[in-house]
């Protein structure tokens, strides 16, 4: 079951994904997929700490990160991942519905 988690404001943050690469013990992946031969970045996030990837997607719009998507069960540690983070850049979050 998967859950989006939105930034409030982010469009007055503006945080990026080179903001999320700069925390310490998170790591940030890019997968570049083709789709009708666009290319697309996908980037996840991972808890270095863990040592297993979080099926976390970051939802990005013009360069800015708006939110994250769950794609696994791990509800506790997403947000607990999410709240680490949100700490460390100076930003609220809210669960979505879905």
């Amino acid at each position: 079951m998967s859950s989006i988690y939105k930034l409030r404001d982010f469009e007055k943050k503006r945080i990026t994904v080179a903001d999320l690469k700069s925390v310490p013990d998170v790591l940030v992946t890019e997968e570049v997929k083709k789709c009708f031969g666009v290319s697309t970045s996908i980037y996840f996030i991972f808890d270095k700490t863990w040592g297993k990837k979080l099926s976390l997607e970051i939802g990005c719009s013009q360069g800015l990160v708006y939110g994250f998507i769950r794609y696994d069960d791990d509800h506790e540690r997403a947000n607990n991942l999410i709240s680490f983070l949100g700490k460390k850049l100076n930003f609220d979050f809210y669960e979505v519905n879905s």
